[in-house]
């Protein structure tokens, strides 16, 4: 069975669940999404200091990573009254983040798209695309930090 792209229109439901996240923190910070992009073959894809992702599955394939720096992560923590700033709760909220994001992919794609827990990291994980060429990065800019968001999945 070939796996066949999923498209931009895809996609926008991943931009609109960044946009939402965002926007619920905080309505006065500047938030910018830039334009998704495929990544080009065999390029190194942007992975920042904490990471999230999130394995999907049933008739899609693939992952969901969710990348962003300490710095805006302790941001997102503190407007969620978080006062635990460590490590830890870092590599939670990165990876609950991605959970959130593959979770209105899945209202959008249907019961259909199964998603795992979400696997955490600290540090540069390497990011092997596995189920697309080049998978799509979108990213976003809030309060002067850079987080990306990195859909490698496929319809099976």
């Amino acid at each position: 069975m070939s796996l066949q792209a999923i498209n931009e229109n895809d996609i926008q439901a991943f931009v609109q669940a960044i946009g939402g996240f965002f926007e619920s923190l905080s309505e006065t910070q500047s938030l910018n999404i830039q334009t998704a992009f495929l990544a080009e073959q065999d390029q190194e894809v942007n992975i920042s200091d904490f990471t999230g992702v999130i394995k999907v599955a049933g008739r899609f394939k693939g992952s969901i990573w969710f990348s962003a720096p300490r710095p805006m992560l302790r941001k997102v923590l503190m407007y969620l009254n978080e006062p635990a700033l460590t490590d830890e709760n870092f590599m939670d909220a990165a990876g609950e983040i991605a959970n959130i994001f593959a979770g209105n992919a899945r209202r959008h794609f249907g019961e259909s798209l199964e998603i795992s827990p979400p696997e955490l990291h600290m540090g540069l994980p390497t990011m092997n695309a596995s189920h697309r060429a080049r998978p799509f990065v979108i990213v976003v800019s809030w309060e002067r930090y850079k987080a990306y968001l990195i859909v490698d999945v496929a319809r099976a």
